[in-house]
């Protein structure tokens, strides 16, 4: 270590390192306390002894000095020349980790400005690393400027496009998702980029969120609509945990869609959820039949019917609101269905019997 120093480093740097490479981290705060090393170099390999040797656990107003003389001490281009020619840390200690720890440090301790000023020298020491480009935006919209945060984050994600660095632009969009959480063509733009990468989890989530933030403006047709692009995709992922969930929130934004219902109860039906399935038809049934929809209330106990023919509850209905529209003939013909399904019923015989002769008198 004496060899890769700085010629004349004083003993205490040697024995602090000495300390920090067996862990004797008492040694090393011994051996530095109250000393400043006459030269940068022998300063900055003090003060991230200074650092390591604190731990993890220490207090942030303990770290931040010494974190901050490190980090201001590593911009010197004679000690980034000598950190890159000799690592003596493990971890490294350079211009860029100190850097993002006292930034984050700062963050934690809510000083936003002076993390912003890591950040400024973060990006003119590194132009080609946009992810402080991007920390810096977050925290001028955590300050509340989120329109300039915004159109700095939107001038950067062309530019990353421009570059062909897709993958950096897909970070620096979800940057601005998290600036401007409500922006809902952000979120948009998000789920487009991930369903072109095959991310399907993570598009799905993003139709979610869309889902709720449109309901909550009071624009529930469009919520809808990313709620079944959303059913789609959960249904080819093969997530029934995710499918039903999603059709029932589409159902409880419009209950008395018929559309809404069938789609489900096709879906159910595609994947053999019968039970699920039917339950829908079931309430396609009763909505119609509120609405004195008789073609489509029929149409619904047809397909309840063909889903469980054994069922006799669906049967009994249909013979009913045939007989109640005047089709005597089909409601006769429904019953005999049932007859045969209950042969020991009597009152089910009587009025097949009934419709029988109601069907002759209309020939």
């Amino acid at each position: 270590m004496a060899a890769v120093l700085p010629e004349g480093t004083a003993m205490p740097v040697l024995r602090a390192l000495l300390a920090l490479a067996v862990g004797d981290s008492r040694e090393v705060t011994a051996r530095l306390a109250g000393f400043r090393p006459a030269d940068r170099v022998s300063a900055f390999v003090a003060a991230v002894c200074s650092l390591r040797a604190l731990g993890p656990d220490a207090d942030s107003a303990t770290v931040l000095p010494p974190l901050r003389a490190a980090f201001d001490l590593a911009a010197h281009p004679d000690v980034a020349a000598f950190v890159s020619e000799n690592p003596l840390f493990d971890p490294p200690a350079t211009a860029a980790s100190l850097g993002e720890s006292l930034a984050n440090l700062l963050v934690e301790r809510g000083e936003f400005q002076e993390a912003l000023a890591v950040y400024e020298r973060l990006m003119g020491q590194y132009p080609d690393t946009h992810r402080y480009a991007r920390a810096h935006a977050e925290l001028v919209g955590r300050a509340g400027e989120t329109a300039e945060a915004l159109a700095k984050l939107d001038a950067l994600r062309e530019q990353e496009e421009a570059a062909g660095r897709h993958a950096e632009a897909e970070k620096t969009l979800e940057t601005m998702v998290r600036i401007a959480p409500s922006h809902l063509p952000l979120r948009e733009r998000l789920v487009d980029i991930h369903l072109k990468r095959g991310r399907l989890a993570e598009a799905l989530r993003e139709l979610f969120t869309l889902a709720q933030l449109l309901e909550r403006h009071g624009r529930v047709a469009e919520a809808i609509a990313h709620l079944r692009r959303a059913a789609e995709i959960a249904t080819l992922m093969g997530d029934w945990e995710k499918v039903e969930p999603i059709y029932g929130y589409m159902i409880r934004l419009a209950p008395e869609d018929i559309g809404l219902r069938h789609a489900a109860a096709a879906t159910f039906v595609q994947h053999g959820r019968i039970a699920e399935a039917t339950a829908q038809l079931q309430e396609v049934f009763r909505i119609a039949r509120t609405q004195e929809d008789y073609d489509e209330a029929i149409a619904a106990l047809h397909q309840i019917i063909a889903l469980d023919p054994t069922d006799l509850t669906p049967y009994h209905r249909l013979g009913e609101i045939l007989a109640a529209v005047g089709e005597y003939g089909q409601a006769e013909r429904v019953y005999g269905r049932l007859a045969q399904l209950a042969p020991d019923d009597p009152a089910i015989k009587a009025k097949q019997a009934a419709l029988a002769a109601l069907a002759k008198r209309q020939l």
